[in-house]
C-alpha cells in the first residue's frame, strides 16, 4: 500500500493552503483559498505551492503547483506615468466595462531631447474564439514630446491585458505617459444588427453608457449575406 504525508507551503500572503496533505494510492485533492483584496489592482501575481515529504524535507519539494492571479483595474479611464527601459515590458490588466465596444490608448513621450521606439501589445480572450482575432500589436517611434493614439474594438466583461515598453535595441531610458480609455457606446438592442431586404428602413439605437458626452460618426458595412430558400 502506498501512502505519503506532505507538508504544504507557499510564500504568498494572499494564498492559503492546508498545512498537511496525505496522498494514498487513489486520487486526492485539496482546497486552496485566494484573498485578492490585498493585491494591487491591475497587477499580475504569481507564486508556487510546494509539497515536502514530512519524513525527509531536506530532499526538497516532491511536487509543486503554480498559482497565477490577475486582478484587473475596474475603471473607464486610467493613466500610467513611468520610465521605460529597453526590453522591459510593463503589464497592466483592465476589466472591460460591460457596455464598452471600443478602447483608445494614447502614448506620450515625455522626453524633451530624445526620440524613443516603443512596443504596445494588448489582447483579451473570448471563449470559443481565435485568440488572434482580439490581438492588437504596434511597434512605433515617438519624437521628443511626441504622442500617438490607437483604437481597437473590445467586448465588455472580459479582462484586457496591455503590455507597453521600449524596444530592446533602443538604448537609454524614456519617461512616458500611457492612457487607456474605454468608450461605452453600444447598440441598445444587439439583436437589431440585422438588415432584412424586405424592410425599407432598419433602425439602430445607440446608447452612451458613460458619464461624458461623445460625438459619433456611424458607418455601416455589410459582412455577411444570408439567403433563404423555400
Amino acid at each position: 500500500k502506498f501512502q505519503m504525508d506532505f507538508h504544504l507551503k507557499t510564500d504568498a500572503s494572499w494564498l492559503e493552503v492546508p498545512q498537511f496533505f496525505t496522498l494514498a494510492h487513489g486520487e486526492r485533492s485539496f482546497t486552496v483559498k485566494v484573498d485578492p483584496s490585498i493585491l494591487k489592482p491591475g497587477s499580475f501575481s504569481h507564486t508556487m505551492i510546494y509539497a515536502y515529504d514530512v519524513t525527509c524535507a531536506e530532499k526538497g519539494p516532491v511536487f509543486k503547483f503554480p498559482v497565477t492571479v490577475m486582478k484587473p483595474l475596474n475603471t473607464v479611464e486610467h493613466s500610467i506615468n513611468g520610465k521605460a527601459k529597453p526590453g522591459c515590458l510593463r503589464r497592466t490588466f483592465f476589466q472591460i466595462p460591460q457596455n464598452a465596444r471600443s478602447c483608445r490608448i494614447s502614448v506620450e513621450n515625455l522626453d524633451k531631447n530624445n526620440a524613443g521606439r516603443f512596443v504596445l501589445h494588448s489582447s483579451f480572450q473570448v471563449p470559443d474564439r481565435s485568440w488572434s482575432k482580439y490581438d492588437f500589436s504596434k511597434n512605433f517611434e515617438l519624437k521628443p514630446n511626441g504622442s500617438v493614439d490607437y483604437q481597437f474594438d473590445v467586448f465588455g466583461n472580459y479582462t484586457l491585458e496591455v503590455c507597453f515598453g521600449k524596444f530592446w535595441s533602443n538604448l537609454g531610458e524614456s519617461d512616458y505617459k500611457l492612457t487607456v480609455k474605454f468608450d461605452q457606446i453600444n447598440l441598445a438592442d444587439t439583436s437589431g444588427s440585422v438588415v432584412i431586404a424586405s424592410n425599407n428602413i432598419t433602425r439602430f439605437n445607440l446608447c452612451n453608457y458613460g458619464e461624458n458626452p461623445l460625438r459619433v460618426r456611424p458607418e455601416v458595412s455589410f459582412r455577411e449575406l444570408v439567403q433563404s430558400f423555400k
